[in-house]
């Protein structure tokens, strides 16, 4: 887990925001109700916010030794972000 993330910048603990992004993207998100007002494009809203956030953090942080690594994660997430962005 910790072998692909540069230990020169500290980034060892990369891997803990990358699954509490995962975590709140597959399960967490579910906790807003739809009963009180939240509908599945609020849902939808806050997935891909999550997403560009993330995407932002990954670009200036660039917590990987090889940049292949990290051009395909934001590749991966630009894509997952437009996915949500599309409904």
């Amino acid at each position: 887990l910790w072998r692909d993330y540069d230990p020169a910048g500290g980034f060892l603990f990369w891997e803990v925001i990358d699954l509490v992004r995962k975590l709140f993207l597959a399960s967490l998100v579910l906790f807003l109700d739809p009963e009180h007002g939240s509908s599945n494009m609020q849902r939808l809203f806050f997935a891909t916010l999550l997403s560009g956030f993330y995407l932002v953090v990954l670009a200036f942080a660039r917590p990987f030794k090889r940049s292949e690594d990290l051009y395909f994660a934001g590749t991966a997430n630009f894509f997952l972000m437009c996915c949500f962005a599309s409904g």
